[in-house]
């Protein structure tokens, strides 16, 4: 990081150069990064009475983050074993995210990757038929591109892109591992699919977790 400079009457902190910003699981790296906070006066004071800093005592409203944005969001299961994970770049324009409504918007050309590495579940019959990615739920890996913009809602499980959208799934048996992860031992998958989608905007909805992160 080359500059750090917070605002507090504006609730702005502002980073520059080489920004790397971690939390548990999830790990932002761009080379501007603007973070707005919703901290009440009240509750920042008490935090500070409590031996911490003014950044600290604070809850993130917004994260706004601009050029070579990398963004790293993964879960682990009760034993380490690595159960999902979501990765996004995006090389131009910025990349919003706005922590109380959990929306995640790129604006630009970008990639989002979702992967589910939970023990197999199939998708029920009733719903196979109608079910483009076959009878195999996960395990799973999806990605997705598009060149103008991108609105992930993880509240309602929807994303949109916008602009030469692209879509490729594999599931079971389809699956590709192109580096060493630590995945739950297990035997031979399922069949599953493997499906490409190329449109001018995409919208997709995703189906409510039916089990506890990391299950």
């Amino acid at each position: 990081t080359d500059r750090l400079e917070y605002r507090g009457k504006q609730r702005v902190a502002m980073v520059r150069g080489g920004v790397s910003l971690s939390t548990a699981g999830d790990t932002v790296r761009c080379e501007r990064l603007r973070v707005i906070f919703a901290a009440t006066e009240a509750k920042a004071k008490a935090k500070a009475k409590a031996g911490r800093g003014p950044l600290e005592a604070k809850k993130v409203s917004m994260i706004v983050a601009e050029r070579d944005v990398r963004l790293a969001s993964s879960r682990r299961d009760a034993e380490g074993y690595l159960a999902r994970r979501l990765t996004l770049r995006c090389d131009q324009g910025e990349v919003v995210y706005e922590a109380v409504q959990r929306r995640l918007a790129c604006f630009g050309p970008g990639m989002l990757v979702v992967e589910d590495y939970r023990p197999p579940r199939q998708v029920p019959p009733a719903r196979q038929d109608a079910s483009p990615f076959g009878g195999v739920a996960r395990p799973s890996q999806s990605v997705f591109a598009w060149k103008t913009s991108m609105e992930l809602n993880q509240n309602a499980r929807t994303a949109e892109l916008v602009g030469g959208a692209q879509m490729a799934h594999r599931s079971g048996d389809r699956i590709v591992l192109s580096e060493r992860l630590k995945l739950r031992p297990r035997g031979k998958l399922p069949a599953g699919r493997s499906l490409r989608l190329l449109c001018e905007r995409m919208f997709a909805r995703f189906d409510a977790p039916e089990e506890p992160a990391g299950k």
